[in-house]
């Protein structure tokens, strides 16, 4: 069936992040997230995708290629982000039957996946956090009763964000703007819901990547699966005999890892990547191309892009780093359940941070942090921010 991938969107809740890197071309378990969206669209039974992408497409186009395991891949353009139902409005040319609608930043179980290809129309719903009884929410906030839920499904649920829809779908892009002046998938799931058995399938497993937290979940999940698929160790760089890997790990070519070392999988050192002597890389880290992990220093379920360095004597830990940055030396990134007593200076770079981080730093494009730098969790860093030595970050209220 037609798959329609949505990645032309902001990714406003990941910046800075994804002001440098579009938040579905962010990498997880060592390639991009939108990657991992379509061979799960394609293993569940998609004959073809179009992905919608933004003005600069290139960077999608070097991703995703002109195939994806056999299936073709065809880019239409959105030039601005208008809402879903407006995505396929610059979708519906490459399209001529039923098709299945996925967003490009979420990952899903194979059995939900399954079910929404094999049954039209369907949509992907999940259950709330807590019990309620309001009614289902799907598409992107507009609300319609689902009624035929299995047994004792009788609970509340929220939009899971997939769909398929029937093929005349395609030309119901155009209903009423929501408050923010988009238009929204919902009202198309409604329209179908008013003509056709719109039957719900639950998701129980779903990482919808929407912020820092959710980017590292997904990271997580895709590097199981692919240690999974190749626990073994593949060594195309330098190793130091008296380095030391310990289950799936990937060194790249051009990449080094040095005298006493350690990378602990699943983890991958990209190309070029050097981990300099007597550091530790721990399980789902991704150090990712060029980048320099000093000497003596730890990282642990880390994002590292490309050009970033960690200084000599460093920890840390579920964290994000953007390309080009610089991390001093003996830098600190407090886990979300350990903060330290209190240092004397403030952080004067406006960092941000979720009510209850999940995470440990985010540090953007290109900036730098000084030495002995101490950071509690749920910091955000900006894009060419400079901190200077012994700094204290904080995290603030609000993002």
């Amino acid at each position: 069936m037609q798959t329609v991938l949505l990645a032309a969107g902001d990714g406003e809740r990941l910046e800075p992040l994804s002001a440098s890197v579009p938040k579905p071309l962010v990498p997880v378990g060592g390639d991009p997230l939108l990657v991992h969206v379509a061979r799960r669209a394609v293993a569940a039974g998609a004959s073809a995708l179009v992905v919608v992408v933004p003005p600069y497409y290139q960077p999608f186009a070097r991703a995703l290629g002109d195939a994806v395991d056999g299936v073709p891949v065809t880019y239409a353009v959105q030039p601005r982000p208008m809402g879903t139902a407006n995505a396929l409005v610059v979708a519906r040319n490459h399209l001529d039957g039923d098709f299945v609608v996925l967003p490009g930043d979420a990952l899903y179980d194979d059995a939900a996946l399954a079910s929404i290809y094999a049954n039209v129309p369907t949509v992907g719903v999940r259950a709330r956090d807590e019990p309620a009884t309001d009614p289902v929410v799907v598409g992107d906030g507009g609300p319609l009763e689902v009624e035929r839920l299995d047994d004792d499904e009788s609970g509340a649920y929220v939009d899971a964000g997939a769909c398929s829809l029937p093929a005349e779908a395609k030309q119901w892009t155009r209903p009423p703007t929501n408050d923010a002046g988009e238009r929204d998938l919902a009202a198309v799931v409604e329209r179908t819901a008013a003509g056709h058995d719109l039957r719900p399938v639950v998701v129980d497993d779903h990482v919808d990547v929407d912020s820092p937290g959710d980017l590292l979940a997904a990271n997580r999940r895709a590097f199981d699966e692919w240690a999974e698929r190749s626990p073994g160790q593949l060594v195309e760089g330098s190793v130091h005999e008296m380095a030391r890997l310990h289950g799936p790990v990937r060194v790249e070519p051009g990449a080094s890892v040095a005298y006493g070392a350690v990378v602990e999988g699943p983890a991958i050192v990209a190309a070029g990547a050097r981990i300099e002597a007597d550091a530790y890389v721990r399980p789902y880290s991704y150090v990712g191309p060029k980048v320099v992990v000093g000497h003596g220093t730890e990282v642990s379920s880390c994002i590292l892009l490309s050009g970033a360095t960690i200084g000599s004597m460093s920890a840390l830990a579920d964290s994000v780093v953007g390309p080009d940055a610089d991390i001093g030396a003996r830098t600190h990134v407090v886990g979300p359940t350990q903060v330290p007593d209190a240092l004397d200076a403030e952080a004067t770079v406006g960092p941000r941070s979720t009510p209850e981080p999940d995470f440990g730093v985010v540090v953007g494009e290109s900036a730098t942090l000084g030495d002995d730098v101490h950071v509690d969790p749920g910091v955000v860093v900006p894009r060419y921010a400079s901190v200077d030595t012994g700094t204290r970050l904080r995290a603030s209220d609000g993002r």
